[in-house]
């Protein structure tokens, strides 16, 4: 049954993209140029966030009782000396690095052939590892899925060094400001991974919530939940928010749902192509202040939809560093090549990326983008703060990222939540992760400054009722552990065992 509708939609995708008017009314011509901006934008995205968002060896001082499956990781512990490379902080330091190394030849366009594939897939392993021990979280996917794309497309052509050497060579080399059809297939392939991800997560929404996934309390709740969760850059901002009007929430909400289905129009209109994809960064911008949640890369991949081709000229007027730049220089020229396959590979990508939405199956680096897509309206959220108390007989809440530097939007909540299981396994994995930490910070920590144990709260606020509530909320739970002997207990509310 999947197979015949793969098939039905394959071939009616095929036949609307490869009509001459699909392709003249909606891909169009592109530059080289214009394919080129593309690999340095997503390049440059995955090398930030190697060498600034993501802590690849702080994996290493994580137990190994906290991780689970993820997908095609699993392939990868099959090898041996692998599970070794994941547990030492050097080994994974030179990987971080030499991942970071890759990005940038792939920047520059210097062995773009192997420098952008070898880019998406080091990333890939990177990726991997850091959710391995927290859950499959969305952050850094999309350009993994535009450097995959960019590896069959020749986006060297212009805007590299390659280029540049075959120009000293004297070798045939595209004019990179004139037009073809390749570039046009190639860029807009690029553009349906966004678009195609922007109208799952919009349509991840309606299928778990409705189509009033906007509702005031809903949205609420998310932004609730998240701020007063240990996160990633604690801004408390929705909390000064909880009495406003339910329409300010509401809007935000109809803006987030339905600006993520309108994003879908970039891949049949100019103006949306010109307008969604600055909306769009703005509404991650917010979302950094009002959910702590840094998507910095869906902030930056934005740049693909727009035209740099006066910044270029601008900058190849200097010398030096930036000659491989330049358009003029070489001896010869050719014709770029004529796109045949390009629509149906563009066919395949909409059909993959739709079966896996109806599936709603996360197996990384495969995903529907079912963010925050579910429904909470009772008024009701859950969070847990991490409480230090130290030898010197101080206590004070402690954020563990200030222990083990996390990953994109925290590697320890699902974790914390664990620590308030019954099942003894989950308990062990809180456990496993409080000493870890009370390790990490012990080994550094002077006398009077060191922990002696750990303590995650469960609390519980209602908003409705107690909008104005300063402690937003009480303690439902709590789970302690001595880090020195490991010995934990489990007490109530009412402060019983």
């Amino acid at each position: 049954e999947n197979g015949f509708f793969i098939c039905l939609g394959f071939a009616a995708l095929s036949w609307i993209l490869t009509s001459p008017w699909f392709t003249r009314k909606f891909v169009g011509e592109a530059t080289a140029e214009s394919l080129a901006a593309i690999r340095i934008i997503t390049c440059i995205t995955l090398v930030l966030m190697t060498l600034w968002m993501e802590d690849l060896p702080s994996s290493a001082l994580l137990p190994i009782e906290i991780r689970h499956s993820m997908g095609v990781m699993d392939y990868f512990y099959g090898i041996p000396g692998f599970d070794a490379f994941t547990r030492s902080q050097f080994s994974l330091q030179l990987f971080e690095w030499l991942t970071a190394l890759v990005l940038i030849l792939g920047t520059i366009g210097f062995k773009t052939r192997w420098t952008v594939p070898l880019g998406a897939f080091f990333y890939l392993i990177l990726g991997g590892i850091l959710r391995q021990y927290t859950w499959f979280y969305h952050t850094g996917l999309l350009p993994v899925y535009l450097l995959a794309i960019l590896s069959f497309t020749p986006c060297s052509d212009a805007l590299s060094v390659d280029r540049w050497l075959k120009q000293r060579r004297g070798e045939p080399v595209v004019n990179p400001e004139q037009s073809s059809i390749i570039y046009g297939w190639s860029r807009y392939a690029c553009w349906v991974v966004l678009g195609g991800s922007y109208l799952q997560a919009g349509f991840s929404k309606i299928y778990y919530s409705g189509f009033y996934w906007w509702a005031a309390d809903n949205l609420k709740s998310k932004l609730l939940s998240t701020t007063l969760e240990p996160i990633q850059t604690n801004w408390d901002v929705s909390l000064h928010l909880v009495n406003a009007p339910d329409f300010i929430f509401a809007i935000l909400g109809i803006l987030g749902l339905y600006g993520e289905l309108a994003y879908g129009l970039v891949l049949f209109s100019k103006w949306a192509r010109l307008i969604m994809p600055a909306a769009m960064a703005g509404m991650h911008v917010g979302i950094i202040f009002l959910q702590n949640i840094v998507f910095f890369d869906l902030i930056l991949i934005q740049l693909i939809f727009y035209d740099y081709t006066a910044i270029r000229r601008w900058i190849t007027t200097k010398r030096g560093w930036f000659k491989f730049l330049r358009s003029a220089g070489g001896t010869k020229t050719t014709k770029p090549q004529r796109a045949f396959m390009h629509p149906i590979v563009v066919s395949v990508l909409v059909v993959a990326m739709t079966f896996i939405w109806i599936k709603h199956r996360e197996y990384y680096p495969l995903t529907g983008l079912q963010m925050f897509s579910g429904n909470n309206t009772t008024g009701i959220i859950g969070y847990n703060k991490l409480i230090a108390h130290y030898d010197s007989g101080e206590s004070t809440r402690i954020l563990p990222d200030t222990i083990i530097y996390p990953p994109m939007n925290t590697r320890y909540r699902l974790t914390f939540r664990d620590c308030h299981s019954d099942q003894q396994a989950d308990q062990t994995k809180c456990n496993k992760l409080l000493e870890a930490l009370g390790r990490v910070h012990n080994q550094k920590a002077a006398p009077g400054s060191q922990i002696e144990m750990f303590e995650v709260q469960a609390w519980e606020w209602n908003y409705k009722e107690n909008s104005n509530d300063e402690d937003y909320g009480f303690i439902k739970t709590s789970h302690r552990l001595k880090v020195l002997d490991a010995q934990s207990v489990s007490v109530n509310r009412d402060g019983s065992p």
